[in-house]
């Protein structure tokens, strides 16, 4: 059987006959080269259809991949509720784009931890212009030293007032576990930094730089590359939060910020959450990415949030942000609490329990052939 990539999306229509003339027409001019179109009846204003694209169609780049399968089609006459879903891709396509270059494993190596969750904390506030390099430094050495893996900075942290993206970077080599965030718009500003092996890891906003950058840097980093949501919030209406979180993983990303389902901080489900975890984490021919999660984490919720990770023996990590830095009493403190509590007995206890009670499922995408999984 030829191999397609085939891109799942739903459409909110009571007339399917429609739906399929549009695309059929869509079809017949080469709008959209695809090779089969596949309509399935969800319910009485919901359609799910399958567009398989063969593989000729595309030239192997990022951008000809996005564009191809994703252009203009929610922006066509009647297509406005549109959503892509997902990717069923065959083993070769991964190839293409390599995913991760570090993934779950490497990240373990490099921060030398055995056992999950990864800790990280989020320097607040965000966007402080009165803060300087003595002033960040004593911020961060606090949650590392109560023995949090990692403390990052926001995403929005800029070049600006007295703490320069030279000065957080010196002060990632320094600190081992300090992510400085990237907020560049070149390739070469990026290469310069990416090239040095001290650094633990970095942040930088991938769907704002761009999937086709992402993945240039991917080839040449030397350092890991953790991503944030930035726009998946815009985006949300065109792309499910799992297939937008797997474009990340192919691209490149070694980790990415996913957002607490139902926490009352992100607007997103519980199983919105579940399905990004899935995505980065699941069995497939590239490197799993490590999912981070953040957004309304606190020391009376973090049993729950941790239950369905610890029960499917999955990879994945905690971020604090307003808990260790927004508190009454110091961030060091405060992660301290958080340390204490996952080394707690009580804690240790549940987690044995979690994981002999169920045995994790092997998911395997579309057409893949059951080569070894990458870490």
């Amino acid at each position: 059987m030829k191999s397609t990539i085939n891109s799942v999306l739903r459409i909110r229509s009571e007339t399917r006959g429609d739906v399929l003339a549009t695309f059929n027409k869509f079809k017949a001019v080469q709008d959209i080269p695809c090779e089969d179109i596949e309509c399935r009846i969800i319910d009485r204003e919901n359609l799910e259809l399958t567009i398989r694209y063969p593989l000729e169609v595309f030239d192997r780049t990022v951008t000809h991949f996005m564009a191809v399968l994703f252009g203009e089609l929610p922006y066509m006459r009647g297509l406005n509720s549109l959503r892509f879903m997902s990717l069923e891709l065959p083993e070769e396509v991964f190839a293409w784009f390599g995913g991760p270059k570090f993934g779950v494993d490497g990240i373990k190596r490099r921060f030398g931890f055995d056992e999950f969750p990864f800790l990280m904390s989020i320097i607040k506030p965000s966007v402080d212009l009165s803060r300087d390099k003595p002033a960040l430094e004593r911020k961060l050495c606090g949650p590392l030293e109560a023995g949090f893996h990692a403390v990052k900075d926001d995403e929005a942290s800029g070049n600006v007032g007295n703490l320069t993206v030279s000065d957080r970077v010196s002060l990632a080599v320094k600190h081992k576990g300090y992510v400085p965030a990237l907020n560049l718009d070149t390739y070469e500003d990026f290469e310069l930094i990416l090239s040095d092996e001290r650094l633990s890891m970095v942040i930088l906003n991938a769907s704002i730089i761009g999937f086709p950058l992402l993945n240039r840097l991917r080839k040449i980093t030397k350092v890991p590359i953790l991503s944030h949501l930035s726009l998946q919030g815009t985006f949300n209406q065109s792309f499910s939060p799992g297939l937008y979180a797997f474009l990340h993983r192919l691209f490149g990303c070694d980790a990415f910020i996913i957002a607490i389902g139902d926490s009352g901080y992100y607007g997103a489900s519980k199983q919105d959450e579940l399905d990004m975890v899935e995505s980065v984490t699941s069995h497939l021919p590239i490197r799993r990415t490590l999912p981070l999660l953040a957004g309304g984490a606190r020391l009376h919720n973090i049993e729950g949030i941790m239950a369905p990770y610890e029960r499917g023996n999955i990879p994945y990590g905690l971020v604090f942000g307003s808990l260790i830095f927004n508190s009454a009493q110091s961030p060091g403190i405060m992660a301290g609490q958080v340390v204490e509590f996952l080394s707690s007995s009580r804690f240790s206890r549940a987690k044995s329990r979690h994981r002999k009670s169920f045995r994790a499922p092997v998911i395997e995408a579309p057409g893949y052939s059951g080569a070894p999984l990458q870490g």
